[in-house]
């Protein structure tokens, strides 16, 4: 007997809506030959016979064997071996498929096999064989089967599995699995064409996807064998994990009985004693696997919500009693994709589910799948389980990198009453991924600071709470879907996944249509908000939308509290006036629309609420403001009208600022908006208000209701714009005793606008004086002398200009710490005169350098002109207790010109030092006997004056030759050198400027070895440079940032004379005192900067310069390497600086040239040391290499440079 599983269908049919969430990604595949690829994991082959059969064979991406289907179309007759058919006198065609499949359902049926192959694959060792044929059916039935092998190695497994398992084909026709599908009681019969995406949204029809994923499961082995009550004599392997309500296993040819009959011989299962649904008979299934998963929980019966004692099991919860006979082949866990449930939103497979597959013999990596999940209840729990891409042989977690399973949940709750904190990251990138999943009920989750949970796959939620009431949401980490569609908290029911004209539920709804007149949802515990509470100190962002909240879903709270940040739009399609959701008050269901009150309806909405307090765990305080919440908003807020993506229906949300600033710049599409006392809107927003009346469709209910909504109660500010700018009300606009509107004007006349539309006013009973309180303020800019600003634009009310009656001037040192303004209102008009007392600005200079840079804008900022007025602007709007103007006095000095001043002698000494330390050499290695030798020497390094804050590297070549000859008894040498070096020179505390110079130097430099018993030379060395340098010098402060640019050509030079002796210690072994003195000077021109904004300097020229002693030992050991000679060079110098200023920066603004400025380049370290050491080496007669490296160190001073020395006779 063929044992067929159908999905239920009793379908009727109700007036279609959209609601879409995730978007739809059609495919369609050609019903002749196509290869197909999906998220990499499997690849099909179809090919067609002249009779129409199509063979679609189906490999894993690394060509293993997986699924071939035989698919039957239109009257294709089949007769299998496995599964005769029985002749039927009232469908003489029963043996023949019905209808043809269409592309789209094709690639419904691809898309069920990508998820199986990617779940399952591994396992697979040979092709699962599987007839495809359809029925003529229109309730949405599909069904599946393969029949238990009741003897021998694989006795209890189906056919299918066996075969696929370990290749155990059966002979005729080798047919192992059956599918049958029927249409849908759609009009055209066809099935949901979308994605199959974890949580269901196929609206009223089938998902056909998600159907063959749960037949596929029974034909795999989720299969009794019980037949009217009694077991086969050849049990399966899932009835061996069967329980009755005693605990007992079944056993072959065993009967099924209820518990009445007293007989403990039997398979008892509960009758109706619980009140429960027959199909909840207290039979279960255990396994290893499934204890791992559940970790102790006990399991209840779904629909036991508003349950206070609910009745559950040590296991999964089995489908028991249907119409008396027992069926026992479905998991009853509450909306699951494998129960018999007439509502389930999941249209893939639990993690218990999936234990159930490895209890069947197939490989499952569940970790894979899911991060973790909680099935216990009324637990609190830390959760350290991350959620990674798994490595390569599925035992760990690749850490940092993101899963990219299409179908992973990085943590689910399935449990209800749980404190649940997520600790550890979730990182997926997979199509339809979700990063946590919460059913249940009245579950507190708990996203931990520093934690992110991302979904960036494309259409992935990184947070859905998908069923239930009275959850809490407290997210302090980041809630990231930044693929394409991706939604950072989605909150929705989802659909029903067969089809909801078969049912429906969500927030105070429940409409089971196959039991005629719907009941009420507190029947099944839905009689509340699917989350009580959403709290965000973190951040939360999607591409599609920050927050989703579904018309089947009411988020009753949604606290956006200090330290928030926000990303995408808000958006709710929930709707309390929908003729399905259900009003209840006072925990009962109101059945007349005239009980409705404002109460009732207060309760049914959505309260976006900016502004409270967060407690320590950042749960938000009830009614406790926060001064300090500051949050700039850019989206939009979809909360009441139709216009969302052309979405249908209705939905309700109210907006409120109860403390702080909110700067919302956007549209917000909302019931009603409240700015409470000492709380602050400001930014371009544009504010549509619904009224009620709108949402209740004519429906009879008390004044009070109508006029709660539909409007704009200001009783703290509103400040329109984001400097100058436009804020639209569209609504019964409103202001408190304690209400303010800031209006700005700026120095170019301009000001701020706030346009009220309120069609609760007639025409003639729209004001043309605004009563209410008006603070003026300027913007931030240049002011100076006097100012007459026309205000009749700045208010308007159904077009009408309004007279500002209270209107006055904000106290301007509220915003300036330099600035005096005084003003006066006549006639809409606002005449304003400011002024600067002397000394101004230099009130908060600290020390000479910054008064002097400050006593130019007391003398000059009166007369500003061109890029001077953003400057002084910026100076007069900086924080107005002036305690930032000092640094910024700072900033606009010409430091960085005498830092680039004491860089560029540095870079001179880098060169002279280099061949000082050639020439003062002790060694006895020579190249050659010529007494000629030409050298080229590349060098690199870094120099860094910390108290200075200088570091400048460089990179450069040195060439030079030397001719040796004899003078007096003596030896003479004499050469010549000239060199490049490209700098970059970078300055501390400079917000990134930075000098790039290219310089080049030539110069002659000579030896003198005396004819002595103890070696005695003296040497010296002159060098002239010239320097082509860029420098941007940038300035920033207070959200003020301005570059300049200059360029100049500078010259200098060196001088360098010094003595030294060399003792013979032994056979190649030198070592003696050395000394020298060196002066080098850099001439930097008169430079001026180029800006846009006012910073750019005159720079008078200035010649920076060092005279330096330097006083050390050198050593030098001669050696043979390789029968090659070779010789070591060290030296130890301590160096003394006889100067106390290097230069000084002397500077005036460009246009400001008689108010002069400088800065000093001090000395600072005076005595330093440096240190090289060199190895050479004589590789060919005429040749020689050295590569050497030196450092300097003392103070604040350090650096590290390196080179290699080729040096030729000639």
């Amino acid at each position: 007997m063929i044992k067929t599983l159908k999905v239920k269908g009793f379908l009727r049919k109700t007036e279609p809506y959209d609601r879409t969430r995730g978007g739809q990604m059609k495919k369609t595949l050609p019903q002749t030959v196509k290869t197909l690829t999906c998220f990499g994991v499997m690849t099909v082959v179809a090919s067609q016979t002249a009779q129409a059969l199509q063979y679609w064979d189906y490999t894993l991406a690394d060509g293993s064997p997986f699924v071939t289907l035989e698919v039957y179309d239109e009257g294709d007759s089949f007769d299998f071996d496995a599964f005769p058919v029985e002749d039927d006198p009232e469908d003489p065609d029963n043996n023949v498929s019905k209808w043809t499949l269409s592309g789209s359902e094709k690639s419904l049926i691809d898309e069920s096999f990508v998820y199986l192959g990617r779940m399952i694959g591994d396992s697979v060792v040979s092709t699962g064989t599987v007839a495809v044929v359809t029925e003529d059916s229109r309730e949405g039935d599909a069904g599946a089967t393969s029949n238990v092998i009741k003897e021998g190695p694989y006795a209890g497994m189906t056919e299918l599995a066996a075969e696929m398992l370990y290749g155990a084909r059966r002979g005729g026709d080798g047919i192992t699995g059956l599918i049958i599908i029927g249409h849908t009681a759609a009009p055209d019969g066809n099935w949901y064409d979308g994605p199959m995406h974890t949580l269901s949204e196929n609206g009223e029809v089938g998902n056909l996807s998600a159907t063959l994923a749960h037949e596929m499961f029974h034909a795999l082995g989720l299969m009794s064998t019980a037949v009217e009550n009694t077991f086969s004599d050849s049990l399966s392997v899932w009835d061996k994990g069967l329980r009755d309500i005693d605990g007992k296993a079944p056993t072959a040819g065993m009967t099924i009985a209820d518990n009445r009959n007293g007989n403990s011989n039997t398979f008892n299962l509960y009758s109706d004693d619980l009140g429960l649904n027959e199909s909840d008979a207290g039979v279960y299934y255990t396994s290893e696997n499934v204890q791992d998963v559940l970790q102790g929980a006990t399991i209840y019966y779904h629909d036991q919500l508003h349950f206070e004692k609910p009745v559950g099991v040590n296991g999964l919860p089995v489908n028991g009693w249907e119409e008396g006979v027992a069926e026992l082949s479905h998991i009853e866990l509450q909306n699951s994709l494998m129960s018999h449930q007439y509502w389930r939103n999941w249209s893939t497979f639990m993690e218990a589910e999936l234990a159930v597959l490895q209890d069947l013999g197939f490989d499952i990596d569940r970790r894979d799948w899911f991060g973790y999940s909680v099935y216990n209840s009324g637990i609190t729990l830390v959760n350290t389980n991350p959620y990674f891409a798994r490595n390569e042989d599925g035992t760990g977690w690749i850490e940092g990198v993101a899963n990219d399973n299409p179908w992973g949940v990085g943590l689910h709750i399935y449990g209800s009453n749980n404190d649940i904190t997520q600790a550890a990251d979730i990182l997926t990138s997979g199509t339809y991924a979700l990063g946590i999943r919460v059913d249940g009920t009245n579950n507190t989750l708990r996203i931990a600071p520093d934690v992110q949970v991302r979904s960036d796959g494309n259409y992935g939620y990184a947070l859905a709470v998908t069923y239930g009431k009275n959850h809490h949401i407290v997210h302090q980490g980041t809630l990231a879907a930044d693929g394409n569609y991706g939604i950072g908290a989605m909150f929705s029911f989802g659909d029903n996944t067969i089809g909801e004209t078969t049912e429906q539920r969500g927030s105070y709804i429940y409409d089971p249509a196959n039991y005629g007149d719907p009941d009420g949802a507190d029947t099944i515990g839905l009689d509340g908000a699917l989350v009580s509470s959403f709290d965000v100190t973190g951040t939360l962002s999607g591409t599609r939308a920050a927050i989703y909240i579904d018309d089947s879903a009411l988020v009753s709270n949604i606290n956006i509290m200090n330290g928030a940040s926000l990303s995408g739009d808000i958006v709710s399609l929930w709707n309390p006036m929908a003729d399905r959701v259900q009003f209840y008050q006072d925990g009962q269901r109101l059945t007349n629309p005239e009980q409705v009150t404002v109460d009732t309806v207060d309760k049914m909405v959505t309260h976006l609420t900016f502004g409270l307090k967060a407690d320590e765990t950042g749960a938000a305080i009830a009614e406790t403001t926060d001064e300090n919440f500051c949050l700039s908003y850019t989206g939009n807020i979809y909360g009441v009208w139709d216009d969302y993506e052309g979405q249908a229906g209705t939905a309700a949300m109210t907006m409120n600022v109860k403390g702080g600033e909110l700067n919302f710049n956007g549209m917000a599409n909302v019931l009603a908006v409240t700015v409470d006392d000492g709380a602050t809107l400001s930014g371009e927003g544009q504010y549509n208000l619904a009224a009620l009346y709108t949402l209740l469709d004519g429906q009879e209910v008390s004044d009070d209701v109508f006029f709660s909504y539909g409007t704009f109660i200001n009783n703290g500010t509103i400040s329109p714009g984001n400097g100058i700018g436009t804020m639209e009300i569209n609504g019964a606009f409103s202001m408190g005793d304690t209400g303010s509107v800031l209006l700005e004007f700026a120095a170019d006349k301009s000001t701020d606008q706030l346009v009220i539309c309120d069609e609760t006013l007639d025409t003639e009973e729209t004001p043309n004086e605004f009563t209410g309180k008006v603070i003026l303020s300027p913007v931030i800019g240049y002011y100076s002398g006097g100012l007459t600003v026309e205000l009749s634009q700045a208010i308007k009310i159904n077009d009408v200009v309004q007279k500002l009656t209270e209107a006055a001037l904000r106290d301007i040192s509220e915003q300036s710490p330099t600035l005096k303004m005084t003003g006066r209102v006549e006639n809409n008009e606002l005449t304003v005169t400011t002024e600067r007392d002397a000394g101004t600005y230099s009130q908060y200079a600290s020390n000479s350098n910054t008064k002097s840079i400050a006593a130019a804008f007391d003398k000059h900022a009166d007369e500003a002109k061109g890029g001077m007025q953003d400057l002084v602007a910026a100076l007069d709007f900086s924080n107005p207790d002036g305690s930032t103007l000092n640094t910024a006095y700072e900033k606009l000095g010409p430091d960085v010109f005498a830092r680039a001043g004491r860089a560029a002698w540095m870079a001179q000494r880098v060169v002279s030092g280099a061949v000082l330390e050639q020439i003062s050499s002790p060694t006895a290695l020579e190249v050659d006997a010529t007494g000629r030798s030409f050298y080229i020497r590349p060098l690199g390094g870094y120099g860094k004056i910390d108290d200075r804050g200088i570091r400048s590297n460089y990179a450069g070549l040195i060439a030079g030759v030397d001719v040796k000859t004899s003078l007096s008894e003596g030896g003479l040498t004499l050469g010549t050198h000239a060199a490049v070096l490209d700098r970059k020179d970078k300055y501390d505390g400079t917000d990134g400027s930075q000098t790039d110079a290219q310089s080049f130097y030539l110069g002659a430099h000579a030896r003198y070895d005396f004819a002595t018993t103890v070696e005695t030379y003296a040497f010296g060395l002159v060098q002239l440079a010239v320097e082509n340098a860029d420098t941007d010098r940038v300035v920033r402060f207070d959200g003020y940032v301005d570059s300049a640019s200059s360029d100049w050509t500078g010259w200098g030079g060196s001088l360098a004379a010094g003595l030294g002796q060399a003792y013979r210690l032994s056979t190649g072994i030198k070592a003696g005192p050395v000394f020298w003195l060196d002066y080098s000077f850099m001439h930097q021109p008169s430079v001026t900067e180029d800006s846009n904004h006012g910073v750019e300097l005159y720079v008078q020229s200035e010649t920076y310069r060092s005279l330096r002693s330097s006083l050390g030992v050198k050593l030098s050991a001669q050696f043979e390497a390789h029968e090659t000679e070779a010789a070591i060079d060290a030296t130890v110098v301590w160096n003394h600086e006889f100067l106390n200023r290097y230069g000084t920066a002397r500077a005036s603004f460009v246009p400001w040239r008689d108010s002069v400025f400088s800065s000093d380049e001090e000395v600072g370290t005076r005595d330093t040391g440096t240190a090289s050491v060199s190895l050479t080496r004589k590789f060919a007669k005429g040749f020689a290499a050295s590569l050497g490296v030196g450092t300097e160190f003392g103070g604040d001073v350090s650096g590290v440079g390196g080179h290699l020395n080729l040096k030729w006779e000639f």
